[in-house]
């Protein structure tokens, strides 16, 4: 294909995503959608919103239903209904462990994954203990959890971020530790 438009948007394109004349913007969001289990309400109620790319702000609900309409099909690889979850959580199983259980044959994709979600864990848990410690007071916000800190503290929180990022890179890459520690070393000091 060379030089067709976006079915859903207009946008120009190149090739075909997900079975259908679609940008890649386009077949992203469906995606995303189909993976979130997301349900959209058009914004004018009337579900005839015009859906163009350079649109500031498009009906992700007519959006949607023309991607479906023009046959858009997106099979999610996993059944499992834990794949989705809410930000800041973290797989019971992974959590508080390393992947040093994890034989390194695995591919790194999925080392990574699983060590990132392990070093989650426990950053969040050495970040709340710290807090708990300091008496930091929270700082209101309606859905994350944030604390008044002064430079002292965020230095500390920052030292348990680099600390676990060595976990994290030592964890996942078998051969990090043969690398000098001149070169795994951060040239700026805490």
């Amino acid at each position: 294909m060379e030089n067709g438009i976006c079915l859903v948007c207009t946008a120009p394109i190149n090739i075909t995503n997900l079975g259908v004349d679609a940008c890649r913007a386009c077949a992203a969001f469906f995606k995303r959608t189909v993976i979130a289990g997301r349900k959209y309400t058009c914004r004018q109620s009337d579900r005839r919103c015009s859906i163009r790319k350079h649109e500031k702000f498009m009906c992700r609900g007519c959006r949607y239903d023309k991607c479906v309409k023009l046959g858009m099909e997106y099979a999610c690889k996993s059944n499992n209904p834990q794949m989705v979850r809410k930000e800041g959580e973290v797989d019971p199983e992974v959590a508080g462990t390393s992947l040093t259980s994890l034989p390194m044959k695995t591919s790194l994709l999925d080392r990574m994954e699983a060590e990132y979600k392990a070093s989650y864990s426990r950053r969040v848990s050495q970040e709340k203990d710290y807090v708990s410690k300091q008496k930091l007071k929270p700082f209101p916000h309606h859905t994350n959890e944030f604390y008044i800190v002064n430079l002292t503290a965020f230095y500390e929180i920052y030292r348990i971020i680099i600390s676990d990022s060595s976990i994290f890179l030592k964890n996942v890459f078998e051969d990090f530790e043969r690398i000098p520690i001149a070169f795994r070393v951060c040239s700026c000091s805490v």
